[in-house]
């Protein structure tokens, strides 16, 4: 098993509160290892723990984001068969 890190997922800020929708979980469930963990904080975020070589994905959101939009905006811009091919 490689060395893994956590990162943070936070839902947009919307009407209703801090909310996922079932696409957007689809999509970051993908990205993420079968096996992987997924903790849910008190302060309404995901952490997830992504193996450090299938961090590209995090590398592209970085480059393709949108100012300071959050994970899960883009998320929701980024197709299931971007983030695979990306994610390996």
């Amino acid at each position: 098993m490689g060395e893994k890190t956590k990162i943070a997922i936070s839902p947009p800020i919307q009407v209703g509160g801090s909310q996922f929708t079932v696409k957007q979980l689809a999509k970051i469930g993908a990205a993420l290892e079968t096996d992987a963990k997924v903790e849910m904080t008190p302060f309404k975020q995901l952490y997830a723990e992504v193996p450090l070589e299938r961090t590209a994905i995090i590398d592209f959101y970085k480059e393709h984001a949108k100012g300071k939009e959050k994970f899960s905006k883009f998320i929701d811009r980024v197709s299931l068969e971007q983030l695979q091919q990306i994610a390996g």
